[in-house]
């Protein structure tokens, strides 16, 4: 989120006047975005957790330009009029139709640089669902998750706003929107396929390298880890912990799903030739020794079961140190591991407890954060 904050401030040092302000002026007014503001409006509906039932408090957002709008649902129609418009709405022209073009597609990264379309533009994502291609832009808080998305080829678009956190109901009333928008239309055809494309130069094991939290990168090192194979002119990536994906070559660089209509993956080389694919689906993943990919393996399954075994084992030996009049050999050598691992348990327990309202019960003392 620091790219948008950045450009604010570029901005407001030259015009000299809030972000905001300007937003206003030259965005929202001439988009007849009546009802949309970065700041809070009492009228902000009340927002719930993930059971729809507990409050979840309003978050004011400190870095306004990176998602702190609050808007409506006809407001949100007046934007997508715009972009479905190709930069026009009721008939006036208010961008062009290549800045446009900009924002709807990715230019730094390597896979674009190989003519994928797919991925991140400006605040502005391109991906194919179900047989058609979306461009568009997500959003998520506390209480809140939001969603407008557009397919140019049909001139079809929805936006939608759910006040509860709940990932699983944001997916299927997405799906059900989706489906009713295209249920009188064909899906679009199939890029065909090339055949014969050499896929063994892109077999081995694959890491992610681009996190997008750099502190949880060794977390995406467990569980980003993938296999890459081949079976004649099929690529598939296997997660160590996940559903497999088949993919099909439409050049030597450039891949969509099997039952994709275009291409969403890149092979790509990196700056220091390293071997990479990159795609809004995978992210940016790094091919890595097989070996490596093993014993990481191995060494984060013995180091689980050395974890649990410790507490695992402390249920018998601690109540018959308590409770009789057994001696127990090598305390201190039972007890410290024991502690550590059950400190290590609960200390991951307290986060993800902590993560259903993270900004009240993480971001201040509270038993969760205390605790942690």
């Amino acid at each position: 989120n620091i790219g948008p904050i950045v450009a604010a401030i570029a901005i407001e040092t030259v015009a000299g006047e809030p972000f905001e302000q300007l937003v206003q002026a030259q965005v929202l007014e001439p988009l007849g975005m009546q009802h949309t503001s970065y700041h809070y409006h009492p009228d902000v509906v009340k927002s719930y957790r993930g059971d729809g039932i507990t409050p979840e408090p309003y978050i004011h957002i400190a870095d306004r330009p990176a998602g702190s709008m609050n808007s409506t649902a006809a407001d949100m129609a007046a934007l997508l009029r715009m972009y479905l418009g190709r930069g026009s709405s009721d008939g006036r022209r208010l961008i062009s139709e290549a800045s446009l073009q900009r924002m709807e597609r990715p230019q730094s990264t390597l896979a674009a640089a190989t003519g994928l379309r797919a991925g991140y533009g400006l605040s502005n994502a391109g991906n194919e669902t179900d047989g058609y291609w979306y461009q568009g832009h997500g959003g998520g808080i506390d209480g809140f998750l939001s969603s407008y998305s557009y397919a140019p080829s049909i001139n079809r678009g929805y936006f939608f706003a759910i006040n509860a956190r709940s990932g699983e109901a944001m997916r299927r009333i997405d799906k059900r929107i989706r489906e009713f928008l295209t249920v009188d239309l064909r899906p679009l055809p199939q890029t065909p396929y090339l055949a014969g494309v050499n896929l063994q130069r892109m077999h081995g094991f694959y890491q992610p390298d681009a996190p997008r939290q750099e502190i949880l990168r060794w977390l995406e090192l467990i569980t980003g880890t993938v296999r890459v194979t081949s079976e004649g002119d099929q690529l598939m990536i296997t997660p160590m912990f996940g559903t497999r994906s088949v993919w099909r070559p439409l050049s030597d660089t450039l891949l969509r799903k099997d039952n994709g209509i275009a291409p969403t993956l890149a092979f790509v080389r990196g700056q220091d030739h390293e071997v990479l694919l990159q795609g809004p689906g995978v992210g940016t993943l790094k091919r890595i020794p097989a070996m490596l990919a093993w014993s990481r393996l191995l060494l984060i399954g013995a180091s689980a079961v050395l974890t649990l075994s410790a507490v695992a084992f402390a249920l018998v030996w601690l109540p018959r140190r308590l409770f009789t009049e057994v001696e127990i050999p090598g305390l201190a050598a039972r007890a410290w591991p024991a502690l550590a691992s059950a400190a290590l348990l609960l200390s991951f327990g307290l986060l993800q407890a902590g993560q259903a309202s993270a900004p009240q019960l993480l971001g201040n003392l509270t038993i969760y954060s205390l605790g942690f």
